[in-house]
């Protein structure tokens, strides 16, 4: 199944089996493996003052997957692009998770958006802010506050790259105040629901993929 979908089905594009992946010794695989079609974002955050990726030539026509383990003892996998990108400034994209949001009237979601904040950061969608924890906990029930940590970087000279989440940024490669040093973040045990980003890493942090739906998988310690 994992083979087919590198190489053309339908459902994903054609992705391209990258040059020197070994996919028996390189893909962590632990009680089965998902896969989560990659996005190419069509509108960006920070507009009107940037482009949308879609429109960008640098990523134009690029399409991706995400393989990650369904149950684990932390977030790993891989991510696989159909071609390298070319970043408008050149840099290292971005490896996130992202929650679902505060608000969510779902409990995992709740629960699991509320884990991937606690070992990284908050976005409140309400007024456009990064928030510490203690505002957080004063504002979640009535502001959209989004969980997200920032816990690797892809290399855009390639077009694959394993992951395991054990560390937390503020931007790539500064870690996150406040957090577990760099190897040592350990994801809460539990049920998780998030989107897979691969975001810019300089000036606006243009979005540039995201999971087409939230991957669902269980961290178990």
């Amino acid at each position: 199944m994992m083979m087919n979908d590198m190489n053309g089905d339908r459902r994903y594009g054609i992705v391209k089996r990258p040059r020197g992946f070994n996919y028996d010794e390189d893909l962590i695989i632990e009680n089965g493996l998902a896969v989560g079609r990659l996005l190419l974002a069509t509108s960006a955050w920070c507009e009107p003052s940037c482009q949308p990726p879609s429109s960008d030539p640098g990523y134009m026509d690029t399409t991706g997957v995400v393989f990650y383990s369904k149950i684990s003892d932390t977030f790993k996998g891989a991510v696989v692009l159909s071609n390298t990108v070319t970043p408008p400034t050149p840099q290292p994209l971005q490896i996130k998770l992202e929650g679902l949001g505060s608000m969510s009237a779902d409990p995992t979601e709740f629960w699991s958006n509320e884990a991937i904040g606690y070992i990284g950061r908050w976005w409140d969608n309400t007024t456009n802010a990064n928030i510490s924890d203690t505002l957080y906990e004063t504002l979640k029930d009535t502001h959209d506050v989004l969980g997200y940590v920032i816990f690797d970087g892809f290399d855009t000279d390639f077009t694959s790259k394993t992951f395991a989440l054990d560390s937390s940024y503020h931007v790539l490669l500064n870690p996150q105040p406040g957090r577990p040093g760099v190897g040592d973040v350990v994801m809460e045990a539990g049920d998780y629901v998030a989107y897979f980003a691969l975001t810019e890493n300089l000036s606006k942090w243009r979005g540039v993929f995201l999971s087409e739906s939230p991957l669902e998988f269980t961290i178990n310690q």
